[in-house]
């Protein structure tokens, strides 16, 4: 027995020290609900936890984010239903002034409060808010741009063929490509036998197009600033016979001051089937398909043309953008008509007014008709076509249509090039015409038809008019052309790279727009930095300058009034698609809140498992330490009684 020491005491004192210290962290984590309150209590449980914590913060506020936007496209849509009732109190308007029994006096009354609904609209337009930011702007997407993408290009339609155009060579700011690297590209193809002979075929013909347009219009090429351009060549199936013909299509990858763009031109070998064509058709067969596919590449040509020489025009959204109907029009004058007014000879007066109204609803057809009618005009011409001379017209429409692209490329409206070079004062001006007094062109349009013949191509690129199809895309006349200094195709590869010094976007539009905000805006629907993590939501122009397309509700006469229920028709269907846009987007935030909701829920259940106490087992854990505590006061008494034991030896 010693007195030095108490060992026992110790041992007692330091167990019930033990137990102290559990019941402690047992309170606190009773107290707290939380098993783990300091980094101490679980390191690595702690750094999953704080990091599922930030995940579930960052979703809960994601989910707040989609249901503001919600509440954006909520409030979008009910500015937009009652613009929508507006114009079908302007339809009933308009319904009314289209009867005879009202006196001018009673239109004019109906005008006024046609134009006050107009001011309306517009100002709509203006102060329609979210949040203190225009719902709605004047430099938002058009109405006809409710799709995912805004401008993946043309669908040109010829002879009832589609066939896709994306070819944009545009820059940053809208201007054309200035320099050139040509560079091989992948996928290289050699083409043998009846292929070779095809894809041999398809580089002449394009060739030759690029060469006949350059040739064409000399001034507008004095703008092209794109050279040495190589196209690559595809023969392969495309969607099976008698739908899409061939595709011209480009492929970007732009950044860091340097792009490059390749460039495929694909060909449906189910429509041009190499094997037919040089094996079992006879000549003449042969000479028929080819000159056919001819003639498709040089519409095809036209357009990628157009896209290099006037980029802002040929892409939607400019204020200076060209009407559907010019653009396949003036494509339609390099491979001719393809059938679309030929037949119309010998036609009643009646038949051919109806065919001159449809201007703007046939664009191949009568857009076709009205860009030669404009180049005629423009070229020197009589108006009603008298002086047409067979020999010389080709050049003289030649001469005029350069003159109104060369102006479009430098810049000017259609409108504007029309008022240049005709005596019409604006695109609308002769679109009216058209529309309200096609007699003044039919006299042109009928001399046109006797030029031409029923068997002319009514080409421009030829010599005449009535040249024919097979004369003039004949394999003789393409392999003869000379090549072209701008564009060229080359059969040995599939895709071609050009490298350009620069970056190239495909529609050229500004960064910021009025209100300091872009014309798309971004919902952050996620907890990370990814773009697959927003949802991108488009600002429209709703005014009434976009919902009519560039045209007005006009009552003062019985016609205006009649024209106007297809054009306040056409706003309310614009009205109506953008709405459905807006449906569309609230029915996917929807959906995306209830996915961040669910994986709030099931994050926050597992962080629970990591972070929050078990109070059942964490109460029996706290009721053994109270009763270990107990004892070990008990023992630490007991022990405190041996020296005790020490002085009864002494005594």
């Amino acid at each position: 027995m010693v007195v030095q020491h108490n060992l026992a005491s110790m041992n007692a004192n330091r167990n019930l020290s033990v137990s102290t210290g559990s019941i402690k962290k047992s309170g606190e984590k009773l107290s707290s609900g939380y098993k783990i309150n300091r980094a101490a209590d679980d390191a690595a449980g702690l750094t999953i936890s704080e990091k599922m914590r930030s995940q579930i913060r960052g979703l809960t506020q994601a989910s707040a984010n989609a249901q503001d936007g919600i509440s954006f496209t909520q409030t979008a849509d009910g500015t937009l239903e009652e613009v929508s009732s507006m114009l079908k109190r302007s339809k009933e308007l308009a319904v009314k002034a289209s009867t005879e029994t009202l006196t001018a006096a009673d239109r004019m009354a109906i005008q006024e409060e046609i134009e006050s609904i107009n001011s309306e609209i517009d100002r709509v337009q203006q102060s329609s808010t979210f949040n203190d930011f225009r719902i709605f702007i004047n430099d938002g997407y058009a109405p006809s741009q409710t799709g995912i993408d805004v401008d993946r290009g043309a669908t040109n339609n010829l002879s009832g063929i589609p066939i896709e155009v994306t070819i944009n060579m545009v820059d940053g700011e809208g201007h054309r490509i200035e320099e050139t690297v040509d560079v091989q590209g992948t996928g290289e193809t050699n083409y043998t036998g009846t292929k070779k002979q095809l894809a041999d075929f398809a580089a002449k013909a394009v060739d030759s197009a690029a060469a006949r347009i350059i040739a064409a219009y000399p001034n507008l090429m004095g703008e092209a600033s794109t050279g040495n351009v190589k196209i690559g060549l595809n023969l392969d199936y495309i969607d099976g016979p008698g739908n899409t013909l061939a595709q011209a299509s480009i492929r970007l990858v732009t950044g860091g001051g340097n792009t490059t763009a390749g460039y495929t031109m694909k060909i449906d070998t189910t429509d041009y089937k190499a094997d037919e064509i040089f094996g079992s058709m006879s000549a003449s067969q042969r000479e028929a398909r080819l000159a056919d596919l001819a003639a498709v590449i040089s519409h095809e040509m036209t357009h990628l043309v157009m896209y290099d020489t006037m980029p802002q025009a040929m892409l939607k959204g400019n204020t200076n953008s060209l009407p559907k109907w010019f653009k396949e029009g003036m494509a339609q004058t390099s491979s001719g008509d393809n059938g679309w007014v030929t037949r119309d000879s010998g036609v009643s007066d009646a038949y051919l007014d109806n065919k001159i109204k449809e201007l703007t609803t046939e664009e191949y057809g009568m857009g076709y008709v009205g860009v030669m009618y404009l180049g005629y005009l423009a070229g020197g011409g009589n108006s009603n076509g008298s002086d047409m001379d067979p020999s010389t017209v080709t050049s003289v429409i030649r001469n005029g249509l350069d003159r109104i692209l060369t102006d479009i490329a430098n810049g000017d409206t259609l409108s504007q090039a029309i008022k240049n070079h005709t005596g019409f004062m604006s695109q609308k001006d002769f679109e009216d015409t058209c529309l309200y007094h096609p007699e003044e062109i039919r006299p042109f349009f009928r001399k046109y038809l006797d030029t031409v013949g029923p068997d002319g191509a009514g080409s421009v690129l030829g010599s005449t008019l009535s040249e024919t199809e097979g004369s003039l895309f004949s394999t003789s006349s393409v392999n003869a052309s000379p090549a072209a200094a701008n564009y060229n195709l080359d059969t040995a590869h599939r895709m071609v790279s050009n490298s350009y010094a620069g970056d190239i976007i495909l529609i050229p539009a500004p960064d910021v727009y009025e209100d300091g905000m872009g014309k798309l805006i971004y919902l952050q629907v996620g907890a990370a930095n990814k773009e697959e993590q927003r949802i991108a939501v488009k600002r429209f122009n709703i005014s009434c300058d976009s919902l009519f397309e560039g045209e007005k509700m006009d009552v003062s006469t019985v016609e205006e009034a009649r024209a106007s229920l297809a054009r306040i028709d056409k706003a309310d269907l614009n009205v109506s698609g953008i709405r459905s846009y807006y449906g569309a987007v609230q029915n996917r935030l929807e959906h995306t809140i209830l996915n961040l909701d669910n994986i709030v829920e099931n994050t926050t259940a597992a962080e629970s498992q990591i972070r929050d106490t078990d109070m059942a087992k964490e109460m029996v854990n706290y009721t053994k330490t109270n009763v270990l505590i107990q004892a070990g006061n008990a023992m630490l008494s007991q022990a405190m009684q041996n020296p005790q034991n020490i002085l009864q030896l002494l005594q």
